[in-house]
């Protein structure tokens, strides 16, 4: 399948599910708190959402404001229910998890100022790819469902948030695979690389900046974000050891059965990349309406450490319409697509790597500083 048969179509099928979005929520909007000002934008989570971060990434409102500054923990923690958009066979969906959470642990260290510790799962973490075709010389091309994964994001991160429209977001992530339904690609020891280590592993440090509301645009406002991003690929690959390559010591085995480790470029274990967001928040409905968030991606946001060559989305498309009720629960729909473009393995050109998902988010917020004010 080539990339002009499957872009069109998937773009239309997102499209479609944010006007879906914007109906689902727009009768409900005029019971909505007020639309606060833009918020920081969260870390990438590749294929991931966050809780109070990534649940709606780029969101345009923040939790409610106190009224006196705390260094107590500020917790969200964001049910997401997850139904895939783009599989071909239901067979692919063997052991889908479509209910999970996500989490965060926010400490406020100055105005302004903060840690945080997030847990990222659901959405595009945990569905399967498109059909893809493998070209295979002399023979007809064969048609390829890859089974559903499910991998999981950690983020220690620092945020900092400048007169309001200008935030710095430095941090570290761990991207870990728990499950696949093939059987392979498990990370049951992340480090050292195992025979099926997917882990990733990345350091980053971005740049937001979010414009003032525009008054023509009836209080929208446009997102940009720039991030700098430090990717371990080691082209440490994780290789089965065998007896003869045991005696020898061969990619450090020491036993028959156990993981040795090939490393495929000796001079260099890193590599340095760049990610960009740009997006348009949308108010709906008045002061007490919801907010549409739309966000077009672009660069590296993806790669593991085991592999011999770094796999990268390098698009996604996203659309988000939330509502806060009151100060402790908002809901959110997103839509969600990613695009890997031609990598090479596992499939070789012409194609890319495409999944995509709709998203069910609610975020239940507490601020441990206001609870017994």
């Amino acid at each position: 399948m080539k990339i002009d048969e499957i872009v069109p179509s998937t773009k239309t099928a997102f499209v479609a599910a944010a006007a879906g979005l914007l109906l689902a929520l727009a009768p409900g909007v005029a019971s909505a708190q007020s639309v606060p000002s833009p918020a920081p934008s969260t870390p990438a989570a590749p294929g991931g959402t966050a809780t109070s971060s990534e649940s709606t990434p780029g969101r345009a409102s923040k939790p409610p404001q106190t009224t006196s500054f705390g260094h107590l923990p500020i917790i969200d923690v964001s049910p997401v229910f997850t139904q895939p958009l783009d599989y071909t066979n239901s067979s692919q969906l063997k052991g889908y998890q479509p209910l999970d959470y996500n989490a965060t642990i926010r400490v406020p260290v100055a105005p302004g100022v903060s840690v945080s510790f997030d847990r990222v799962i659901g959405g595009t973490l945990d569905v399967p790819l498109a059909k893809v075709s493998i070209a295979i010389p002399h023979r007809p091309s064969e048609i390829v469902l890859p089974g559903v994964s499910r991998d999981i994001v950690l983020f220690f991160h620092g945020t900092a948030v400048f007169r309001k429209y200008l935030t710095l977001d430095v941090g570290d992530a761990d991207r870990h695979r728990e499950f696949n339904s093939g059987g392979n690609g498990v990370s049951a020891v992340p480090f050292p690389a195992s025979v099926s280590s997917t882990e990733a592993h990345w350091a980053y440090a971005g740049l937001s900046y979010a414009t003032h509301p525009i008054k023509e645009l009836a209080g929208s406002f446009f997102t940009f974000t720039e991030q700098a991003q430090e990717q371990n690929v080691d082209h440490h690959v994780g290789v089965l050891c065998t007896a003869a390559e045991s005696l020898v010591g061969t990619y450090g085995c020491t036993a028959a059965g156990t993981a040795g480790v090939l490393d495929e470029n000796a001079h260099q274990n890193k590599y340095y990349t760049t990610q960009q967001t740009v997006g348009l928040t949308i108010p709906i409905g008045g002061p007490r309406g919801a907010v549409l968030a739309v966000q077009d991606g672009w660069g590296a946001l993806s790669w593991y450490e085991n592999a011999p060559f770094p796999y990268s989305y390098s698009g996604i498309e996203q659309a988000i319409l939330s509502k806060r009720f009151n100060s402790v629960f908002s809901l959110a729909l997103r839509a969600r697509q990613y695009y890997q473009h031609e990598q090479g393995a596992p499939f070789p050109a012409p194609n890319i790597i495409h999944l995509g998902s709709i998203d069910v988010i609610g975020t239940f917020h507490v601020d441990t500083n206001t609870l017994f004010h």
